[in-house]
């Protein structure tokens, strides 16, 4: 079908409705990437949270090693450990 201009309308109708099958093909590929993401995401929270919860430990235990050391440090400055003393 053409009008007075020589556009064919019908030709138009055809490639818009390829361009919209396409767009709702990209729609519903978009839709499955953005929950892989979001899963991914979910996964990365629960790994950033390990990691804050072992920083912690980490430093619990690097105070309580510096305590340790400062209790040390006296007793190596008044010579070898001897049993009994």
């Amino acid at each position: 079908m053409q009008s007075g201009n020589g556009i064919d309308l019908a030709a138009i109708h055809q490639l818009l409705t390829e361009v919209a099958q396409t767009v709702r093909g990209h729609s519903e590929r978009f839709e499955r990437i953005e929950a892989r993401l979001d899963s991914h995401t979910e996964k990365l929270n629960e790994l950033v949270a390990a990691v804050n919860r072992h920083s912690r430990k980490m430093d619990d235990l690097s105070a309580s090693l510096g305590e340790l050391r400062l209790g040390v440090a006296p007793a190596e400055r008044s010579g070898p450990w001897r049993p009994g003393c």
